[in-house]
């Protein structure tokens, strides 16, 4: 699930940077500007709220920082991925081995001292709409029924 809740957050954020930037692009462009359509009437009065915005995007792009929340997701997104691929492939070769070998156990262990040290990162405020959305459509992707632990799964 962190896997897919740093994923969404990331195309987010890539959406609200590159819209900030657009913005920036257009309203500081001096060439759009002189164009014919934003010399009079309704195009000149646009050309004020265009221009208004990205003085107002140059003010607050600094504070909001999306570039730092990129980054952020982007490493989360990374890191939480590849926790989910190693958990994956213990818990192939469990239900190959039908038990946790010396290997696997240790792999396992290596994780969770992975999912810990992320964990750190994790937004300390999640949102709470987008988790209730994300639980519903992983418990459809991974019902509990699926799920089974060898009688003599431990080494």
């Amino acid at each position: 699930m962190n896997r897919k809740y740093y994923g969404r957050r990331l195309s987010l954020y890539r959406v609200i940077n590159f819209s900030l930037e657009l913005i920036l692009a257009i309203g500081t462009s001096s060439a759009l500007g002189a164009w014919a359509i934003f010399k009079e009437g309704p195009g000149e009065k646009a050309w004020l709220v265009i221009s208004g915005m990205a003085a107002l995007v140059a003010l607050l792009k600094p504070v909001l920082n999306p570039t730092k929340n990129l980054e952020r997701y982007a490493m989360l997104f990374a890191g939480h991925g590849d926790i989910y691929y190693d958990l994956e492939i213990v818990a192939s070769e469990v239900r190959r081995h039908e038990r946790f070998t010396d290997d696997l156990l240790a792999t396992y262990l290596n994780t969770l001292a992975r999912i810990k040290k992320i964990a750190a990162s994790d937004d300390p405020n999640p949102s709470r709409r987008l988790l209730r959305t994300l639980y519903d459509e992983v418990n459809q992707e991974l019902p509990a029924g699926n799920f089974w632990l060898p009688e003599n799964a431990m080494p």
